[in-house]
């Protein structure tokens, strides 16, 4: 039997799919103040995009701690994510990392990657590439898409992992195949120029013009050069499939 409070949760979960944030926040409204921490971690998420309410990093911080107070992950990484940037709260990337890490030891991906990125970029930690590279497999084979990018980054460049070729086309590939500009970038390149794949210009042209037509800068500049490389009924058969992985993104 479906519990009223989980009737509201639903409907604010089914509204928001549809963008009617308004309509979310009163169906979370109640249920959030009544100590549901999933509808208070969604609560905190309206206030800080500013969907259906206006935007205030405050009170998206404390709806994000009252979750978190309770346990649940995203209630956790969401506070952490706050603290990192200084939202709402002091930038405390100590408290960021704790909060991660709370969320992450229950398998959270979105934290596991934020805490990678803390040691990527050293904020708030000794940077250690190799740290990074760890929490980044981690979300990646969650199948988080930022991971999977980072991580072929660092496979790319040899950064706290062996540089490997093939391992970078790996990853940039299962996150271009979620959408991700920047890895649909590199796996063109990859492509283009043979390495850690076999050379393949249509393959090349395929995921650089996937990356140009939602605005990356370089590949807008290299899918035309690259088109110089095919013939007319290849690049037709590229777009055609271009088409195909975009209408799956949609």
């Amino acid at each position: 039997m479906t519990t009223p409070a989980w009737a509201d949760f639903q409907a604010g979960l089914d509204a928001a799919k549809k963008g009617d944030y308004a309509t979310a926040y009163k169906e979370w409204d109640a249920p959030a103040r009544n100590g549901d921490a999933r509808a208070q971690s969604n609560m905190g998420i309206l206030f800080a995009q500013g969907h259906g309410i206006r935007q205030d990093y405050a009170s998206a911080a404390r709806w994000f701690q009252k979750a978190a107070e309770q346990g649940y992950a995203p209630g956790q990484r969401n506070l952490g994510f706050m603290y990192a940037h200084g939202h709402g709260v002091l930038q405390d990337y100590g408290e960021a990392l704790r909060l991660y890490k709370a969320s992450a030891a229950q398998g959270y991906a979105a934290a596991q990657y934020n805490i990678g990125y803390l040691y990527s970029r050293g904020d708030g930690v000794r940077q250690d590439y190799g740290e990074a590279s760890r929490w980044f497999n981690r979300a990646a084979e969650q199948g988080y898409m930022w991971a999977q990018f980072n991580l072929g980054q660092l496979y790319l460049d040899g950064r706290g992992v062996a540089q490997s070729f093939g391992e970078a086309a790996r990853w940039f590939r299962r996150a271009a195949e979620q959408g991700d500009s920047d890895a649909q970038y590199r796996l063109g390149q990859l492509y283009a120029n043979g390495r850690g794949v076999d050379e393949d210009v249509k393959q090349a042209y395929l995921w650089t013009t996937l990356a140009a037509s939602q605005g990356h800068e370089a590949a807008s500049v290299s899918y035309e050069d690259i088109s110089t490389r095919l013939s007319e009924a290849e690049v037709e058969d590229a777009e055609t499939e271009a088409r195909e992985w975009r209408a799956k993104w949609q």
